[in-house]
């Protein structure tokens, strides 16, 4: 209908103007534009201003035809439910879903590297640095996860240690990782004051050569992987995570993975591998860096 049509595109705007006033969640929209560039992943989901205000009505229903096809659909679902009841829904909701156009090909991936800032009148400066990581089905991820584990993603990781505890530079840092089908992205983010961006760069980059030049110690790794292992099984109790789960394996694997075997990948990675998808993944010449805030320049 026209006019929810012309509601929701003032939901958007108002969507896309609060995103712009929150920088610690605006700097990975401006990474991901000058990372990956052009293709469809440096394109914000929501879009912006003049492409929401062009959005019709048979541009919608184009869109649809063309990409939402009933052999790319997956239907997941967790909790308190029958299947065969599920299937007879879905059956019903479903059973005349007709298929237009196909979709255009697939984008190759591709990544740029460099430095970008944003000046901005704010306290702090926002920082988010990455490069690419391994995707969703490649076995090295479950080096990435330790890795990144490591790194930076919990409140014990050597970013965290070294940058907030032991050098008081700033509040929030933390490493993340995010696969997906075709590829995926290791970074950093932290917020830190502008008198500090040159030292918490430094400091980064140091945490960075330890990694790929000393194999975590055996106590390290055990941490990461217990870690890694209580997290997966706290998620398996909330319904949501559990539905979600299913869906991205069947969209990226194909197939239903158990925890289990999830929890065996992990058991199985060694000092060693981590030490190889450092020297290959922590390479910031590969990497793109993007600050906003009170900032002119970044370091080389």
């Amino acid at each position: 209908d026209q006019d929810d049509l012309e509601k929701e595109r003032q939901v958007i705007f108002q969507e896309i103007d609060n995103l712009e006033d929150t920088p610690d969640e605006y700097v990975h929209d401006l990474f991901s534009r000058r990372f990956w560039g052009e293709s469809a992943f440096g394109r914000p989901v929501m879009g912006d201003a003049r492409t929401v205000g062009s959005f019709s009505r048979p541009l919608l229903l184009n869109y649809r035809q063309c990409h939402y096809q009933s052999d790319r659909l997956v239907i997941a679902a967790a909790g308190r439910l029958r299947h065969d009841l599920l299937v007879e829904l879905a059956g019903t909701a479903f059973g005349d879903f007709h298929n237009g156009r196909r979709p255009p090909p697939r984008e190759a991936v591709c990544t740029f590297p460099g430095a970008y800032s944003l000046a901005r009148d704010l306290e702090q400066v926002h920082l988010v640095m990455g490069g690419q990581g391994p995707a969703a089905g490649e076995s090295s991820r479950f080096v990435a996860i330790l890795l990144n584990l490591v790194l930076g993603g919990n409140m014990s990781s050597r970013l965290f240690q070294e940058v907030r505890e032991n050098q008081g530079l700033c509040y929030s840092i933390y490493s993340f990782l995010h696969s997906f089908s075709d590829t995926g992205l290791l970074g950093v983010s932290a917020a830190v004051g502008p008198e500090n961006l040159d030292l918490l760069l430094e400091t980064i980059r140091r945490e960075f050569r330890k990694m790929q030049t000393q194999e975590v110690s055996a106590a390290e790794l055990q941490a990461a992987q217990d870690y890694s292992r209580a997290s997966f099984y706290l998620s398996a109790e909330d319904s949501d995570n559990r539905m979600l789960r299913l869906a991205k394996n069947e969209i990226n694997l194909g197939h239903y993975i158990s925890y289990e075997e999830i929890i065996a990948g992990l058991q199985a990675v060694t000092s060693r591998q981590i030490l190889e998808m450092a020297q290959e993944c922590l390479n910031p010449a590969r990497w793109q860096t993007v600050c906003l805030g009170p900032v002119d320049s970044l370091l080389p």
